[in-house]
């Protein structure tokens, strides 16, 4: 759709152009033919937008401009719109375009062909023909092509899906995502999932989509498109009667929206691309703008503050914990779930080393099943696993079982030092900080003096969240909720902007924004005030641009054509310009 779209702005272009050229050289009869047949084609593309798609879009306005100002004899006038719309329209375009490039420039990243150990032998193959259990070998300078799990130490940039500016060393064992760059020794990694299913793809599939979304404020401007049609050419007939000719042309040539249109959708595309590459996936506008709003911030614990850093607590049964240990160990390296990192980790420190499954198979939100030196280990939920009876636990556990042997892994929640300065953040931003989870009392106050909470609610279900977000709307003002994506789902949507960390897969449909760690969440608000602070520059420079023309041109103190050339599209490119600058001067402060 974007070719077409380019090549229909190119040819209007190209025709307003030799329009331009002939009423300038005085081919006055030709030019006025061309305004003619642009305002006839405008005006049949506005019709079909509003039979087809349902959109009024400023065409209309456009097409009575080319129209008017080609049997008024206002040529060149005329032509220089028509220039400078399709200059405009192509800018917007082109922004649409560096935004997908960038974002289709991390796919590229990933090598399409790859090298797999497969029977004691590297192979190569397609990136496609990758799947679950291969090992892929990895060299310095490349990416990890798959979510896996590494099984050498090595060191990775993984700026480009965390955010993370500084390279991080991994140990054999740890997760590692597509994406991550290797700038060490060359590794194995066992790829957990397909290529098509891991995190940079994901990532990059999601932005791409939510960019085809339309912000509130593009809607805003659609919605208010036809009463400011009629209110315009109202407004230029007025002008006409009082003024003559050139009160109508200057209003009618000022009086268009596009420039609040263009503006607004060009800082949507390019903010939504500067976030994915730091790792962030944003649903487009709405969230942007509702991050504006936001007074109130809710902090769900486990999975969200807390999320990376559990801590083994107890193994049952006991007398057994290093076989219990042993086994969970080797099927967690099948997964990429937080604690099963927590439980590879422990094994390590207490110095068992997990023995790669022969087979293994995760299913997503219970367990893994594998196979570890012939025996079926099964590892996850408690209906998953089978397991009868109580667990005396006060975080969250992990089952084990295999052969007869039943058991479970209690683990407790320790709020890491990132969490701890993105509340502090929050806070020095002027917002409310308040900490609500399904957990203990004790755990939750433990976790609220971790971080400098002083609000904080426990023992709340979904629906306790939803209302406590409702509250703090009718309190604040709006809300902003922050949670894994799994047992805050309600409450993420109910929320103003909705912020799931961790899993694109789970929440893709629910939360406004995704983020990889819980520091990313002052990005996103951050992003957010910046996107909206830049629209509203473009806005106020688009009208004062605007205003200027209008007057000027009725008073006779501009001529018709710096009217032409200010009143629409210069404030158009004016308003475009102005907020790119703005939001590239954002991000380069974050």
């Amino acid at each position: 759709m974007m070719v077409e779209d380019r090549r229909f702005w190119l040819a209007l272009g190209v025709a307003s152009v030799t329009s331009l050229v002939d009423a300038y050289f005085g081919f006055a009869r030709v030019s006025g033919y061309i305004l003619a047949v642009i305002g006839g084609v405008l005006l049949v593309r506005f019709i079909l937008f509003v039979s087809r798609k349902g959109r009024f879009t400023p065409d209309i306005l456009m097409s009575t401009v080319a129209i008017v100002t080609s049997l008024t004899g206002n040529w060149f006038e005329g032509s220089i719109v028509m220039v400078l719309y399709s200059i405009a329209e192509l800018m917007e375009e082109a922004a649409e375009e560096l935004a997908k490039r960038r974002l289709t420039g991390l796919i590229k990243l990933v090598p399409s062909r790859v090298e797999v150990l497969r029977g004691g032998r590297a192979e190569k193959a397609s990136i496609s023909e990758v799947k679950p259990g291969d090992i892929v070998y990895v060299r310095k300078g490349e990416a990890v092509p798959v979510d896996g799990i590494l099984l050498d130490r090595g060191v990775f940039d993984t700026k480009f899906v965390t955010g993370e500016p500084v390279p991080v060393e991994l140990q054999p064992g740890d997760a590692v995502a597509s994406g991550f760059i290797n700038v060490g020794s060359p590794v194995r990694v066992r790829a957990v999932k397909l290529p098509s299913e891991s995190t940079l793809q994901r990532l990059v599939e999601a932005s791409l989509e939510f960019l085809e979304r339309k912000s509130r404020v593009e809607r805003l401007v659609e919605r208010i498109t036809p009463p400011m049609t009629v209110l315009v050419l109202s407004a230029s007939l007025a002008a006409f009667w009082l003024y003559g000719i050139p009160g109508l042309v200057s209003v009618l040539v000022a009086g268009c929206p596009s420039a609040y249109i263009i503006s607004a959708s060009t800082s949507t595309m390019l903010t939504v691309a500067a976030l994915a590459r730091r790792g962030v996936v944003v649903k487009g506008g709405p969230p942007l703008e509702a991050s504006k709003r936001v007074r109130a911030v809710v902090l769900d614990k486990t999975g969200t503050l807390t999320l990376g850093s559990p801590k083994l607590a107890k193994i049952v049964p006991e007398g057994m914990e290093e076989e219990v240990l042993s086994l969970a160990a080797s099927a967690a390296l099948a997964s990429l779930h937080p604690l099963s990192r927590a439980i590879i980790s422990e094994a390590r420190a207490r110095g068992i080393t997990p023995r790669p499954p022969e087979d293994a198979e995760e299913y997503p939100g219970k367990g893994v099943r594998a196979r570890v030196d012939g025996r079926v280990v099964m590892l996850g939920s408690k209906g998953f696993v089978g397991y009868q009876g109580n667990a005396e636990c006060d975080g969250p556990i992990v089952y084990v079982a295999s052969d007869g042997l039943k058991g479970y892994l209690c683990f407790r929640d320790e709020v890491t030092e990132d969490a701890v300065k993105t509340v502090k953040t929050l806070k020095s931003m002027g917002l409310r900080v308040v900490l609500a989870s399904g957990d203990k009392r004790e755990n939750v106050e433990r976790a609220a003096r971790r971080v400098g909470v002083e609000e904080y609610y426990y023992s709340m279900k979904p629906d306790d969240k939803v209302a406590l977000v409702e509250r703090l709307r009718r309190e604040t003002g709006g809300v902003a909720m922050v949670g894994d994506g799994v047992n805050d789902i309600e409450a993420l949507a109910a929320a103003d902007l909705g912020i799931a960390v961790g899993s694109i897969d789970v929440v893709a449909d629910v939360a406004d924004a995704v983020v990889s760690r819980i520091s990313q969440v002052v990005e996103v608000v951050r992003s957010g005030r910046a996107y909206y602070n830049a629209v509203i520059i473009a806005f106020v420079t688009a009208s004062l641009i605007k205003a200027v023309a209008i007057v000027g041109g009725i008073s006779g103190v501009l001529p018709l054509w710096l009217v032409a050339f200010l009143g629409d599209d210069g404030s158009t490119i004016t308003g475009v310009a102005f907020s790119a600058v703005a939001i590239a001067l954002s991000f380069k402060r974050l």
